[in-house]
């Protein structure tokens, strides 16, 4: 991954060639200001634990409703 001024990042646990908590941590490496925030429909504690620990700024579950999305960006 090259550096990059990436504002917000819009991950899911699992994308094609890379898992989202692992890309959260190399995003959170080269740019600790970068927003991250998981779009999944990972219920597992497991995750949602790994993304405090990567201070994922929120954790959506899918399907997700408007409103939700509106008060996390809003």
């Amino acid at each position: 991954m090259k550096n990059t001024d990436i504002n917000i990042a819009l991950l899911d646990i699992e994308m094609p060639g890379m898992n989202g908590i692992e890309l959260a941590k190399l995003i959170r490496e080269k740019n600790p200001d970068c927003i991250i925030i998981f779009i999944t429909a990972y219920d597992r504690f497991e995750y949602a634990i790994e993304a405090m620990h990567i201070k994922a700024f929120d954790y959506l579950l899918k399907p997700w409703k408007e409103e939700k999305a509106y008060r996390t960006y809003h």
